[in-house]
């Protein structure tokens, strides 16, 4: 199976146990479920929410970390209604299903802050779907830091 994220949510919350050593705890959601929303044909919608607990260890601007997921990912198909001319996906069949899955696996990330609230980055997260094989998901983020103290961690 296969499917591209469209937008994704997440909320993290970090401490600082050593100079340039940062433990993280994040809540992460991402879907792809607008993609195919108003065609009239059989269409697949995927998912996955997790829970992540690693580590970052900074550079300057810069920082690469990783740790561990816990989670579900979703695989739904949604059938055609053939009645109004839809055609249904072979691979699938005629009648809509939900498949989910729990998965645990592993979370490699690396960015780079680039101003003292804003951070760019990029993830791979390869994890096993219990039931159902290997799952996995890449991409880019965009955190924004909400400081409930007075230390940035931009120099």
């Amino acid at each position: 199976m296969c499917a591209t994220g469209i937008m994704g949510f997440g909320i993290e919350g970090g401490y600082f146990i050593a100079d340039n050593m940062r433990l993280t705890a994040s809540l992460e959601w991402a879907s792809n479920s607008m993609v195919n929303i108003f065609s009239l044909d059989g269409y697949t919608k995927q998912s996955q929410f997790h829970i992540n607990l690693g580590g970052h260890w900074h550079i300057g601007r810069w920082d690469v970390g990783g740790g561990v997921i816990v989670g579900n990912t979703t695989f739904e198909y949604i059938a055609a209604d053939t009645e109004l001319g839809g055609a249904n996906d072979d691979r699938y069949g005629n009648l809509s299903f939900r498949d989910r899955h729990t998965t645990l696996g592993l979370s490699y990330e690396a960015g780079c802050m680039i101003s003292p609230f804003l951070r760019i980055g990029a993830y791979f997260q390869p994890a096993i779907a219990l039931g159902a094989g290997y799952s996995h998901s890449f991409g880019a983020k965009l955190t924004i830091y909400l400081p409930f103290i007075n230390a940035v961690v931009c120099k």
